[in-house]
């Protein structure tokens, strides 16, 4: 779903409001150093994005995971 780097990546929750769809998928950082999330990098075909941070530090710290916020106009497995 991320190139880049070494990330983790899990849907956590997903809901529809009139044709979007909406997930909200878990990233955690495998590095041992901060990274940007570059929401450029992403895999799919998504109409919006948006990370809920902008960074994260490094593997083991509690600031190594973040929420990235995904709309396309078909389910998840559709659009990855």
């Amino acid at each position: 779903l991320y190139r880049g780097w070494r990330i983790e990546t899990a849907p956590i929750g997903a809901w529809k409001s009139g044709a979007l769809y909406v997930t909200a998928v878990r990233f955690t950082n495998q590095s041992d150093r901060a990274q940007d999330i570059d929401l450029q990098e992403l895999r799919g075909r998504w109409l919006a994005a948006t990370a809920q941070h902008g960074r994260v530090l490094a593997a083991g710290t509690d600031a190594a995971v973040t929420t990235v916020y995904l709309v396309c106009d078909r389910p998840f497995e559709a659009c990855k």
